[in-house]
């Protein structure tokens, strides 16, 4: 798979993986250690747990010591977001192996009765007065409350409590069901309505109404997002998101790992020991890539094939992309 590029800022050596996801038998699943939030594992133990063919890092995160190992941007695994904190590229699969590429503005509508609750963000740290975040299991057995405002509890689809909270409360996370928290100023809003106890509701990610990414959220079954953003509509994208302006997101030669997609649908994976965005935008380019996006790297790079390591991260990891062939 080891192969050199000679690339107009310099020769780079990777391993490339080109997976045509919607072949009869492939099939895509972004993963989370336990499926939970913070949590993580050895990269071999996340391999020898897997009966997957490739197996590479995701998304960024928390990594470092002391930090909680959250991830950043979207997750999905299975069908179900575990994290949903809008902003980054994302690679969004479906169950039938279509593959899109965007910025999608996921909103987790929680709707019940003629009313309708729109969560802005999925197990996010961040909580504003003007927010609305909704939590899950993935998140843990409770959330700490960091606003004024209110807390509505579902299990078993019914709504079963609301409540005045405050900064400093914790409020417990049902194994069943999730926990919605509004800002006082969202709640000030004049098109926002009490949940009501009692009502039988659903919670389903959704787009804005602004967005204009086009994925099919009813049909994308993993989600995993990265930055900056290589390759966008066939050519080389150098517009830095937010977070992703510093020198190791940039001039910094270093591992990295790459996911990018073909004219004709298909899933390239990249994996690298020593490059600089510079060269991997001209990689993803060169190997035919209309869309591109980097992923994790540096002490996070890691890359499995049939179960063989084929380069291994400097830590543990929580999320990876995973790829069946079978």
């Amino acid at each position: 798979m080891t192969k050199t590029y000679a690339l107009p800022s310099g020769s780079v050596s990777a391993d490339v993986i080109t997976v045509d996801t919607s072949a009869p038998g492939v099939s895509v699943r972004a993963a989370m250690v336990n499926q939970k939030l913070g949590a993580s594992a050895p990269f071999s133990s996340i391999v020898s747990a897997s009966s997957a063919d490739v197996i590479v890092n995701a998304n960024f995160f928390a990594a470092y010591s002391g930090q909680d190992k959250f991830p950043v941007g979207h997750v999905m695994a299975d069908g179900t977001f575990l994290h949903g904190v809008s902003g980054l590229t994302s690679f969004g699969f479906t169950g039938s192996g279509a593959v899109y590429v965007g910025r999608p503005a996921v909103f987790f509508y929680v709707r019940g009765g003629r009313n309708s609750w729109a969560c802005y963000e999925m197990n996010s740290k961040t909580q504003g007065s003007d927010l609305s975040v909704v939590y899950t299991p993935a998140f843990g057995g409770s959330v700490p409350i960091k606003i004024d405002g209110t807390a509505a509890t579902v299990a078993g689809g019914v709504i079963t409590d609301v409540r005045a909270v405050t900064a400093g409360e914790t409020v417990a996370i049902p194994a069943n069901g999730y926990v919605m928290v509004f800002g006082n100023d969202f709640t000030s809003t004049s098109w926002y309505r009490v949940p009501a106890v009692g009502t039988s509701v659903t919670l389903t990610p959704g787009l804005t109404d602004s967005d204009a990414s086009g994925f099919p959220m009813e049909e994308i079954t993993a989600m995993v997002s990265g930055g900056p953003r290589l390759v966008e509509n066939g050519a080389i994208c150098t517009t830095l998101e937010p977070g992703f302006q510093e020198a190791r997101f940039t001039s910094a030669v270093t591992s990295r790992t790459a996911l990018g997609k073909l004219a004709d649908g298909k899933l390239v994976i990249v994996s690298t020991g020593s490059a600089s965005i510079q060269q991997l935008r001209e990689l993803m380019l060169q190997l035919g890539c209309v869309e591109a996006v980097n992923l994790d790297g540096g002490g996070s790079t890691a890359l499995a094939y049939q179960g063989k390591l084929i380069r291994s991260p400097g830590r543990e990891l929580t999320t990876t992309l995973q790829i069946f062939t079978h």
